[in-house]
């Protein structure tokens, strides 16, 4: 974005590098953010937020006794911060208002939920996208629709085939799809 590679750190800090010079730079954006403990999970996203501004996603989790002697994650808080670069600091903000936000294993997406009326606006769509899932198989997955105004977690039941590998959302082509039909 603007000529940068952004990247975040396992522990939340935010580096960007000007790849567009002869020598490549690298400029610390914000440090480790600590979101307190009580939590397992905690990954961080880098997404292009409404009005293209930079977003960095939080997500909290907490292990939970699946009930036959196994520990599994769910989805507890998702925390979002506006990355102020020139400021070089993270200002929280409460919600995505008229966006939606998808997270998981795959590439995080906002869209409009205005675009995408089937989707609930200000709420993240969530799939697990753990390291570990190949060793859980059979373990229910975490996959749910997190409403930021509340916290509250709708749960999107996995199907028994969805089990592993770790399910991702995809965004179809629809230009795509229209091509293969005049093949």
């Amino acid at each position: 974005m603007d000529d940068l590679l952004y990247a975040s750190t396992k522990s939340g800090r935010i580096d960007a590098f000007d790849l567009t010079s002869p020598t490549i730079t690298r400029n610390i954006i914000s440090d480790e953010i600590d979101y307190g403990g009580g939590h397992h999970r905690k990954h961080f996203y880098l997404v292009q937020g409404p009005g293209g501004g930079l977003l960095e996603v939080g997500w909290k989790a907490e292990l939970v006794d699946a009930g036959y002697e196994e520990l599994i994650c769910k989805t507890k808080k998702i925390l979002l911060h506006k990355i102020d670069v020139a400021a070089k600091r993270l200002v929280k903000i409460n919600g995505l208002h008229d966006h939606v936000l998808f997270l998981g294993h795959s590439q995080p997406q906002c869209l409009s939920a205005e675009e995408y009326p089937q989707l609930k606006a200000n709420c993240v769509y969530f799939t697990d996208g753990g390291k570990y899932n190949w060793k859980y198989k059979n373990l229910p997955r975490d996959i749910g629709v997190l409403n930021l105004e509340n916290d509250t977690t709708e749960e999107i039941v996995s199907p028994l085939w969805c089990s592993w590998p770790s399910p991702i959302w995809i965004t179809p082509s629809l230009t795509a799809m229209n091509l293969s039909l005049y093949k």
